[in-house]
């Protein structure tokens, strides 16, 4: 017996033979990412829980000068590339004592650059160095999402019991394509079935 009925011809085929076979087909879906390292990460879609990408590049920055995202994450091209406003995040800032260099201080943070790449952060750590003391700073920077510059300076309030700086800070950044493979999410469609005997009663 053949089904006729739309849906479910549409899942299972049944031959009209002495010993009936139930067709279930099965689709897959996979994915596969070229990274900037030029390995692939491969992957099944959909995911619940994992949002693939991809690889994060943590990249390190200077306070006070000209921080080129590009080269710092291995020679990247700007024409080929530009920073993802999404997943761009700076996740710390290290500080140092400037009386005692060696007593550095990793805070964490989470700071994301608003619409127009401004950022602006107060945060406050606890010098354990320094009596307990608890130190205030800021962080006010601007990345140029076109070129990949981003810039930053530190500041710490008058009341801190030393003098404090910042010795950098950690950003995770991502990079989509603009003109290659780079980076881009590429789906493949496998189809294939189950044959199931199908017994009469």
């Amino acid at each position: 017996m053949i089904y006729s009925d739309p849906i479910i011809s549409e899942i299972a085929t049944v031959y009209p033979v002495s010993k009936s076979i139930l067709t279930i087909p099965r689709v897959k879906l996979n994915g596969s990412v070229l990274n900037t390292d030029g390995t692939t990460t491969k992957f099944r879609i959909p995911r619940s829980n994992i949002l693939e990408r991809q690889k994060t590049h943590v990249i390190n920055l200077l306070p006070n000068v000209s921080n080129n995202l590009f080269t710092l994450a291995g020679g990247l091209s700007a024409d080929e590339m530009r920073v993802n406003k999404r997943y761009f995040i700076v996740t710390d800032i290290i500080v140092k004592d400037d009386a005692t260099p060696v007593h550095q201080h990793t805070v964490a943070l989470t700071v994301r650059p608003d619409a127009r790449g401004q950022v602006a952060k107060e945060f406050s750590f606890v010098d354990a160095n320094n009596a307990n003391a608890t130190v205030n700073g800021k962080i006010v920077g601007n990345i140029d999402w076109d070129r990949g510059i981003f810039q930053f300076g530190v500041t710490f309030a008058s009341t801190s019991p030393a003098n404090y700086s910042a010795v950098s800070i950690t950003s995770n950044t991502i990079f989509s394509a603009i003109t290659s493979d780079v980076g881009r999410v590429k789906v493949k469609l496998e189809i294939d079935g189950w044959d199931k005997q199908c017994v009469p009663t």
